[in-house]
């Protein structure tokens, strides 16, 4: 037989056997057959599937009973079929988040590219939290299930385009959705916009791009068409700046060291700050590298969120830390591994810009027992590009932050502040207060009303240096639950007083 697909002379021998081999057969007759006649059957291509093969392998995962047959039963190679497989984490890994790209879906047959359908089994039943994109200078759209219905625009989901996926916490078990598929085009176009509006002369737009190519790349090689251009790629792993937004400026280089360097895998996300409006296409050189490797760290516990701005600590001397981890009111805000003389910690602080409070860097040694000293640090600043000995406030949102410590910065421990926070913040049914003392004293902390009404009083009383935490279940004095609004926690202190806003919702 020849009917264009298969070489003349070809021999096939069909055995009974399992139920895998006679599925495998099955199929393969079924691929055969849609190729017979030339008028109706014979139609594979960019726009067009032969439709018994598509029926039969759609059929046979269904009733579950594919195993491993393989669907790339040699038809027309520049369209191959195929099943692709994207995995949504768990709750307890990330806090539920992952940066994903979906590039190969069915484009052709049905809804299985629109995002209602596709997004629906992860959807349902709160299993996923909320799935965000952004397209070209557009506004983060969202999608979320909130009772027994679909908030957020339909939309198709297309190879270049990027999202942040947030999946309930409550979810024990990574979920797999599994669908038909075309892989992209490796020259498929991109558009890269530089600038969100015209009030700001930084290009500060986001670019959320899907990563197609089916080679790992570092992303200076990826983006070697337009790397010129670029001056901010952030993953979910990592980030690569420029120190300042100029073309021509320097790149940040973080020395880790073999396959920890940043890299770009087959259905990643990343997001892309650019000098000028731009198209271009994935670079495809013929050899890939390995996948990038995120080292977990162990001493250091935070919470991850949908976005965070990058912290670069730089070493000196050849005493280095185990891990490094940034905070905020003696809350971890983010961790990393050390693994050189220079380290990335991803500092998930964009909540809290608001308070103008100051970054501390927290160390851990694995030679040191039970030592986590709070060095002094030298902080970059981007507009004189100097290292000046102060600390880092959050007055400002920036692209990065850098900090430089050296031996005698890291022996050099400073005195502990006065602070106070809470978290959640919002909050119901219930919050945690916490307050850190330079020194021993007499304290008292009270809840008040927005009528300046005393609530309730938390503690009171002589208390150590050091930090301590209560919790606040949002009951009076009287054990009744207070009504949904602001409060305020006032923390009296030596004749000093420092107060936050909490913000109760039910």
């Amino acid at each position: 037989m020849n009917n264009g697909l298969f070489e003349p002379n070809w021999c096939f021998t069909i055995v009974a056997g399992s139920m895998n081999n006679r599925l495998f057969c099955a199929l393969f007759l079924v691929a055969l057959l849609c190729h017979v006649d030339g008028n109706t059957l014979q139609i594979w291509s960019s726009s067009t599937r032969a439709p018994l093969m598509f029926t039969a392998y759609q059929n046979a995962v269904m009733k579950g009973e594919l195993y491993q047959v393989s669907v790339d039963i040699k038809r027309y190679e520049s369209v191959p079929f195929q099943y692709d497989s994207f995995t949504f984490p768990a709750g307890n890994d990330r806090n539920g988040i992952k940066w994903m790209s979906f590039p190969s879906l069915d484009r052709m047959y049905g809804n299985e590219a629109m995002a209602y359908t596709f997004f629906d089994p992860v959807l349902i039943d709160g299993i996923c939290e909320r799935i965000q994109w952004k397209v070209l200078n557009h506004s983060i759209e969202s999608m979320i299930y909130c009772g027994f219905s679909l908030i957020g625009p339909n939309h198709q989901i297309l190879p270049q385009q990027g999202y942040k996926i947030q999946m309930n916490t409550d979810l024990q078990n990574p979920i797999t959705i599994t669908t038909p598929a075309i892989k992209p085009n490796p020259q498929q176009q991109m558009s890269l916009i530089a600038k969100e509006g015209s009030r700001s002369s930084v290009q500060g737009n986001e670019n959320w791009l899907g990563y197609f190519n089916e080679l790992t790349l570092h992303p200076f090689v990826a983006f070697a068409s337009v790397l010129d251009n670029l001056w901010y790629i952030q993953s979910q792993n990592w980030t690569l700046s420029r120190m300042n937004v100029l073309p021509g400026s320097p790149w940040i280089i973080i020395a880790d060291v073999g396959d920890s360097t940043p890299k770009l895998s087959y259905g990643d996300m990343v997001v892309v700050k650019c000098f000028e409006d731009a198209d271009f296409t994935w670079n495809t050189p013929t050899i890939g590298e390995e996948p990038y490797v995120r080292a977990v760290p162990e001493k250091f516990s935070f919470i991850e969120k949908m976005e965070y701005v990058p912290v670069y600590v730089e070493f000196e001397g050849n005493d280095l830390p185990k891990e490094a981890a940034v905070y905020l009111e003696g809350v971890c805000k983010g961790a990393a591994v050390v693994k050189s003389n220079s380290v990335e910690i991803p500092a998930y602080i964009f909540d809290d810009y608001t308070y103008g409070m100051e970054l501390e860097l927290r160390l851990y040694y694995d030679n040191k027992a039970a030592y986590n000293p709070i060095p002094r640090y030298q902080t970059w600043n981007m507009e004189t590009q100097e290292y000046e000995a102060q600390s880092l406030s959050l007055k400002e949102r920036k692209p990065y932050y850098m900090l430089k410590l050296d031996t005698a910065s890291i022996n050099d421990t400073p005195v502990p502040k006065l602070y106070m926070g809470s978290f959640p913040n919002p909050f119901n049914p219930d919050t945690t207060l916490r307050f850190s003392l330079p020194q021993a004293a007499e304290i008292t902390l009270d809840i008040y009303n927005v009528k300046g009404q005393k609530v309730r009083n938390v503690a009171s009383g002589s208390y150590n240096s050091g930090t301590h935490t209560y919790n606040w279940n949002a009951k009076d004095s009287s054990g009744n639950r207070v009504a949904s609004g602001l409060y305020f926690a006032i923390l009296s202190y030596q004749g000093k007083q420092i107060s936050r806003k909490l913000m109760l919702m039910k």
